[in-house]
């Protein structure tokens, strides 16, 4: 399955993307059940667009314990002085 997170920043600006896509990518061969992780920026910067895309590949059944891995939830704690909101969606 697919787990992507799109998030707003506070204040949107290279420096904050860049932050932010930085401590996604730390969870890359940190977290066993992640078969894959990406962060990408966005470069249209319209009153649509969300700034930081996170897309992490990892089979349904290991979702819980990804949202509640030790880890990942400080990377979360790193990510928040930054976010104003995310939106999730996961897929087949």
């Amino acid at each position: 399955m697919r787990h992507i997170v799109l998030f707003k920043l506070k204040e949107r600006n290279e420096a904050n993307m860049d932050a932010l896509v930085n401590v996604i990518m730390q969870m890359k061969g940190r977290l066993p059940m992640l078969e894959d992780i990406a962060a990408k920026k966005d470069f249209l910067g319209t009153d649509r667009s969300f700034d930081v895309m996170l897309e992490a590949k990892l089979a349904k059944e290991d979702l819980d314990a990804y949202a509640n891995d030790p880890f990942h939830l400080a990377c979360k704690e790193q990510m928040a002085p930054l976010i104003e909101r995310s939106v999730t969606c996961d897929v087949e």
